[in-house]
């Protein structure tokens, strides 16, 4: 076959051949490239950008949101004990719940056996710290632990305070949620 015949063999079957469609010119199975892949990192990356700010914020908030509730819990509970009390008369103890609250100047006592079982709080449980103690008046501290680090190092505190009534007076609950 001469060169004329090969070139006129390839332009027959040139002009008789459909052109390939952009799919059909594409690589099978070949993945992404390498710019594809930069673009999605980098979406990921702002995105993360702005997730980021917003999940410490909500943390923040949710550990601020808890004290707010056990703060709740032990102001209610020492109420209700001290209602229970002024039915019943001066009494050691009440039973609460089922549970046995140990009293003192009517109201429930600084301690495990006290204030602890009347707002039905449990270290495991509700995942903080519980501090008893001993002093005039003897307090119970009730703290998140894990608090985040301030910029200069040191822990946030989370906390409530209940000191117990002293004589002719009512218990003081005090909260911190401020640096959650």
């Amino acid at each position: 076959m001469g060169t004329r015949m090969k070139q006129a063999a390839i332009s027959n079957w040139m002009a008789n051949s459909p052109i390939p469609s952009h799919s059909q010119c594409q690589r099978k199975g070949a993945g992404f490239t390498l710019v594809e892949l930069i673009f999605v990192i980098v979406i990921m990356a702002i995105l993360a950008m702005v997730a980021v700010p917003r999940y410490m914020d909500m943390q923040k908030e949710a550990r601020a949101a808890k004290i707010e509730a056990i703060y709740g819990d032990v102001q209610v509970a020492s109420k209700m004990a001290h209602a229970a009390v002024m039915v019943r008369g001066n009494v050691a103890s009440i039973v609460m719940e089922g549970a046995t609250v140990s009293l003192v100047n009517g109201y429930p006592a600084a301690s495990a056996s006290g204030i602890i079982v009347a707002a039905n709080l449990d270290e495991t449980k509700d995942r903080v710290t519980i501090t008893h103690v001993a002093g005039a008046p003897p307090y119970t501290q009730i703290t998140l632990p894990g608090s985040p680090l301030n910029l200069s190092g040191g822990a946030l505190t989370c906390q409530v305070i209940y000191n117990e009534a002293v004589s002719g007076g009512a218990p003081t609950v005090t909260k911190d949620s401020t640096n959650c």
